[in-house]
């Protein structure tokens, strides 16, 4: 079906202007001709109306926002077909913004913006999670700003989320390692990334966690110009510290993201709860605590991965001097240096270098698979987005 301004949709909804299209389908803003009130309608374009895998993923996208009943989730009005049998999902229609356009209309957010926006997206996450709801896309483009005086957040867009507890469900399995990656690659976590295993709500909360520190610093904690390299990038865990880009921020938030933006699931929050109330402490605190690792700037990623494809890499211990003069050397040509945990005490967290963990933890036969995948993926910047957002 040809979708235009005027169409009739159900006998009830009366299509007026199109807000923007996505992967799947557009949205559209429509007059609610029995309640004389706008809505916004949410449709499967047409290339891809005919693969029962998209249908499918719509209906759960409608039974998923509809079921997570969250002040900072956008509201479900009716799901209904048109007359030649095609889905529409209607929604509210919100007034503002994302906050990918509030960033680039604004520049950073203060703290106690970014408090607001964690606790709130915190409080919707945390509803999903416990009807066993993944979104699997959390992202600037996905958290709406709605016009108003105080700072109030809704999640959009539950298009890939899925069901923990319903193993019929396409990707229900929790696992993508016979799919090509499904996410916003720069958003994604480790697990998703590379198909490290089992996904579960931890793999939404580093995806906010990134979310959080380019709404503070302006830009992605690992970046990269493909899928692999950026992997290799998330397994150093080596990015530069929040407070390296803004200095009020504090010593307690680098240590918020030094646990938030961990490789391993297991050494993250693990919910969103928690996870909201270590941002909270470390805003209070931002000035009080030392951070557990100092600033680090990594040799280049191509290059690193790309000698660790040729071989097996092991750690070895650096002398002291070798040490000190790696250090003088960072400081006159860098200007700043992170020095990585694996250096520090051993009272202080640690992680595996890169070289390790391909070494000891990623077969080789799946890293080769991530490879092998990455020149069909490019990955998003800000302001590339696609996303139809339900914007009057």
């Amino acid at each position: 079906m040809d979708f235009a301004p005027n169409t009739i949709l159900a006998k009830k909804y009366k299509l007026v202007r199109r807000l923007g299209e996505g992967g799947m389908g557009c949205v559209w803003v429509a007059d609610h001709l029995h309640l004389d009130r706008q809505v916004a309608i949410k449709v499967i374009s047409n290339r891809v109306i005919s693969e029962p895998s998209v249908r499918e993923r719509f209906e759960i996208e409608a039974r998923a926002t509809a079921k997570v009943e969250s002040p900072h989730v956008v509201q479900v009005l009716d799901y209904d077909y048109t007359e030649a049998g095609q889905p529409f999902l209607v929604l509210e229609l919100l007034v503002g913004e994302t906050l990918e356009q509030r960033l680039s209309r604004e520049g950073v957010l203060s703290l106690n913006d970014a408090r607001e926006l964690m606790k709130q997206t915190t409080h919707a996450l945390a509803e999903a999670h416990r009807l066993q709801i993944l979104h699997r896309d959390i992202k600037a483009d996905n958290l709406f700003i709605v016009a108003q005086d105080d700072l109030f957040v809704k999640l959009l867009d539950f298009g890939i989320a899925i069901r923990r507890d319903q193993p019929s469900i396409p990707d229900s399995a929790l696992s993508v390692a016979e799919l090509s990656p499904i996410g916003t690659p720069l958003y994604m976590s480790p697990e998703q990334t590379l198909a490290l295993g089992p996904v579960d709500e931890r793999s939404d909360l580093y995806s906010l966690a990134v979310c959080m520190y380019y709404a503070l610093t302006g830009d992605f904690p690992f970046c990269a110009d493909s899928l692999v390299v950026l992997a290799f990038a998330q397994q150093r865990e080596d990015f530069t510290l929040p407070s390296i880009r803004r200095s009020e921020l504090g010593p307690a938030i680098d240590s918020f993201f030094l646990r938030a933006l961990s490789f391993r699931p297991e050494d993250r929050f693990s919910s969103a709860e928690k996870m909201n109330d270590a941002f909270a402490k470390a805003c209070e605190r931002r000035s009080e605590a030392p951070a557990d690792a100092t600033t680090f700037r990594p040799p280049p990623i191509r290059a690193l991965a790309a000698s660790m494809m040729r071989t097996e890499m092991k750690p070895r211990r650096r002398p002291r001097g070798a040490m000190m003069f790696l250090v003088a050397a960072g400081v006159a040509a860098a200007g700043f240096l992170v020095i990585p945990r694996s250096w520090l005490p051993e009272a202080s967290p640690t992680i595996s270098t890169a070289a390790t963990y391909v070494a000891t933890r990623i077969p080789e036969a799946q890293v080769s698979a991530a490879i092998e995948k990455t020149p069909a993926l490019a990955l998003e910047r800000p302001g590339q987005s696609t996303s139809a957002s339900m914007i009057a």
